[in-house]
């Protein structure tokens, strides 16, 4: 049997990746990024219509619940989305006060009825490149799923989640390991550059880890964040003051 060349492509990359000899690309320039992967972003959410349906939540709960999230977990903390897309996965946490940065978030909300972040107790429609000084040191866990390589500049975005997590916050961060850029995928994080990040920016990298859940695995789709394989996941934690 004859294996398609973009098969063959994917597994050549994989194991170049493994071999650690794909080289990340952290930063791509913020022109690009506004003009190409902005409305790519966009346009996917405006016509897949994917985040519309009630399956799409009831995925999301299962994504958070297969990396050993509880709804109430966070109850009555401070919780942030970046890069929420168009609905609130973060519905999840049970009594949490849960602010969102988002970038199209207000295209989301002028264009898409059924958009829902106006729930959140605070939308910020700016990019996580931009730091909110009123968050900073406010929130006691962030979470981004399927976001960060969506961005412009990983480090930035790094050092903005750092000032936002109160000392000893919990940071989890799962998003696609892609082996080159894509129109909606500017930027190439791979396992050995997100690190080199995470130690610089002051990070303690509690675990992390590749792929899904078992349980989330038995549900994949062809929408939304269940095509990928090769996502990879981190718990970070900002230090406690001595």
């Amino acid at each position: 049997m004859k294996l398609p060349k973009k098969k063959i492509r994917y597994i050549a990359e994989g194991l170049l990746a493994q071999m650690g000899l794909i080289k990340p690309k952290l930063k791509e320039s913020r022109e690009s990024w506004e003009s190409v992967a902005q409305e790519f972003e966009f346009e996917y959410h405006e016509n897949t219509r994917y985040s519309e349906t009630d399956y799409y939540i009831e995925k999301s709960k299962l994504l958070f619940s297969s990396f050993g999230f509880d709804p109430g977990q966070f109850s009555d903390k401070v919780i942030m989305d970046i890069g929420s897309g168009s609905r609130l996965k973060g519905k999840y946490f049970n009594k949490a006060k849960l602010i969102v940065i988002e970038p199209l978030a207000n295209r989301y909300l002028e264009n898409l009825d059924w958009s829902d972040l106006n729930d959140a107790s605070a939308v910020y429609s700016v990019p996580a490149e931009e730091l909110i000084v009123e968050l900073m040191d406010s929130a006691d866990f962030i979470f981004s799923i399927n976001a960060l390589d969506h961005c412009y500049d990983f480090g930035k975005v790094m050092q903005n989640i750092y000032e936002y997590l109160k000392p000893g916050g919990l940071a989890f961060l799962s998003f696609d390991m892609h082996y080159h850029s894509t129109l909606g995928h500017p930027l190439v994080l791979t396992d050995k550059g997100c690190q080199a990040v995470f130690q610089e920016g002051g990070f303690i990298i509690e675990r992390h880890s590749k792929g899904f859940g078992e349980e989330f695995r038995k549900h994949r789709d062809i929408n939304g964040y269940d095509l990928s394989s090769t996502c990879i996941n981190y718990w970070l934690r900002k230090p406690a003051k001595a």
